[in-house]
């Protein structure tokens, strides 16, 4: 839904909640493995192996758990991984989704698919809403981009799993964007 000419699109909490339970598993496994041994009660360190030991501990409780926190603070509060707005098209860019901003006169098209790059490079699916931009020197061509946001050769695809919004939904309100900015 448009409100006050901003649509954004929040991060599904569905993977979010599956990378909280993934984060906590690892947690309670190095802090059962290093303190607890309730589940791996006979688990023993040989002497030479310590330093191996502790950058386990490090890794599995460590790691884990801040998984796991910063899941539990985006299940409260999800980021937006996608905003349109006057001032243009917004995506969320590095690990915590900084927003990057492209103006509206740069957009091509606006539609849903398949992402090609992802499909050759990776062979994975991944698809959802896609935009297309112009192959402008002053854009960049690709952009390092969060989880469920992919922006390769000039064209913006949000995977329809990550997505807290339906593909109809989100292209009808783009598109109404774009002929109210443009």
């Amino acid at each position: 839904m448009v409100l006050d000419g901003v649509y954004e699109i929040r991060l599904s909490r569905i993977p979010l909640f599956l990378l909280f339970l993934a984060g906590t598993s690892f947690c309670l496994a190095g802090l059962d493995i290093g303190f607890f041994h309730s589940v791996f009660p006979a688990f023993q360190v040989k002497t030479g192996s310590r330093t191996v030991y502790y950058l386990f501990l490090f890794f599995f409780a460590g790691c884990g758990g801040a998984i796991a926190a910063q899941m539990l603070l985006y299940l409260a509060r999800p980021p937006v991984m996608f905003r349109a707005s006057a001032e243009g098209i917004s995506f969320g860019t590095g690990f915590r989704y900084t927003l990057y901003t492209i103006p509206w006169k740069s957009l091509k098209s606006i539609g849903g698919g398949i992402d090609p790059v992802q499909l050759a490079a990776n062979k994975k699916l991944f698809a959802g809403l896609q935009l297309e931009f112009a192959h402008d020197p002053g854009l960049p061509s690709w952009k390092p981009t969060s989880i469920g946001v992919s922006y390769v050769n000039y064209r913006l695809t949000l995977s329809w799993w990550y997505m807290g919004a339906g593909l109809a939904e989100s292209k009808a309100a783009v598109d109404a964007l774009e002929k109210r900015y443009s």
